[in-house]
């Protein structure tokens, strides 16, 4: 497939020839004549201040995608600077996580093949899943707002494992089981006891389980400079996917957490910290519920640097307790990423952000993940 894009005042003739590219063509294509259509309207220019919004300290939204944790209710990082009373900020993301890991229950890899039926507990979890994300806030009062963010997943076989191994090789770094999975193949397997609880082995997308925020900004943790923010968030998250297709959990999630940032220091005024620490819990329902745990705890903490006037680095770690009873890596163990990209203002009202994540505590998340999402305030 062969577009020309006109983005943000490049223009490029792009062929895409892999079947999940497409995807992402249409999602960079989205975002592109989103941003065009903000520079043909810009109406005030960058260096007003009265205008601007606070693009550069905005954390970046990511969260764990590993496909088994991704459909639970863990808060994507949100911004603790509560949007102005009736006005709205909206966000899109699209996101690109490769997975492949397996915790198997044999002596040898090789025997993976030749069994159908192992005791104890085993789990297979090799695919590339492409992620939409649209979330919309809105300024209730001068100290609250409420947030609904709605997700798209697709679950593909891929194209990007050739590439994650030449990379690997090329930095003498291990393959882990991508040596003895096939190439661009999809497979969720998960089997406990001789009993297959969970596998699909075909491409399945469809819209994930819909959240809702309340934010409120508390006092006690911000000061009336503005340069500290601290809120307190409850949301929910609705079981609106189907956990047949790894497209929502079928339970109930409630979360809390408490979030501050500090949006510039008195000698390092170009650099700004956000954190924030709460609790998810999920209810009785859906899939693999037997072995769920009942709460998980999560944390987070960043560091945004304001590298130019109009662009930002930042980096963040994101940590959470285990999600299952199991002995695996994947889903029974400390799940830990670290997320690096930036930020570049678009104009006083718009920002788009560029951003990839590795697993630093391995098999807890994908391999590595690459996102990219625009950021809009309307009044």
């Amino acid at each position: 497939m062969v577009i020309k894009i006109s983005c943000f005042g490049f223009h490029r003739t792009i062929k895409f020839s892999i079947r999940l590219s497409s995807n992402l063509a249409l999602s960079f294509a989205l975002l592109c004549s989103l941003g065009n259509t903000v520079q043909a309207n810009q109406s005030v220019p960058l260096t007003n201040p009265a205008a601007d919004m606070p693009w550069h300290t905005e954390p970046l939204a990511t969260s764990n995608r590993n496909p088994l944790i991704q459909i639970y209710g863990l808060p994507s990082i949100n911004s603790p600077r509560v949007t102005k009373k009736n006005h709205i900020q909206w966000r899109l993301n699209a996101e690109l996580m490769s997975v492949s890991s397996q915790n198997l229950s044999f002596s040898a890899a090789e025997k993976y093949q030749q069994s159908n039926d192992p005791k104890g507990e085993s789990l297979v979890l090799d695919s590339e899943i492409f992620r939409s994300e649209i979330a919309v806030r809105f300024g209730l009062t001068h100290s609250s707002e409420v947030s609904i963010s709605l997700p798209y997943i697709s679950h593909n076989n891929g194209f990007t494992d050739s590439a994650i191994e030449s990379w690997h090789d090329g930095f003498n770094l291990p393959n882990g089981n991508r040596d003895i999975r096939p190439t661009n193949e999809l497979l969720y397997k998960y089997q406990r006891d001789g009993q297959e609880l969970l596998k699909i082995d075909g491409n399945a997308r469809g819209i994930g389980d819909l959240q809702i925020h309340y934010q409120q900004q508390l006092k006690i943790l911000s000061r009336s400079n503005a340069l500290r923010h601290g809120t307190v968030q409850v949301g929910i998250k609705i079981p609106t996917g189907d956990e047949s297709n790894l497209t929502g959990s079928g339970s109930t999630d409630i979360s809390t957490h408490l979030s501050i940032m500090q949006s510039s220091f008195k000698h390092f005024p170009r650099l700004a910290w956000h954190g924030s620490a709460g609790i998810l819990w999920m209810s009785d329902q859906g899939l693999l519920n037997k072995f769920r745990k009942e709460w998980v705890y999560f944390g987070n903490s960043g560091v945004n640097w304001r590298l130019y006037p109009n662009t930002s680095i930042k980096l963040q770690v994101e940590l959470h307790s285990n999600f299952y009873n199991s002995s695996t890596r994947e889903i029974g163990k400390t799940g830990g990423q670290l997320v690096v990209g930036g930020s570049y203002r678009l104009s006083s009202m718009t920002s788009i952000d560029f951003y990839f994540s590795e697993d630093i505590l391995i098999k807890s998340s994908p391999d590595v993940s690459f996102g990219i999402a625009i950021r809009r305030r309307a009044i």
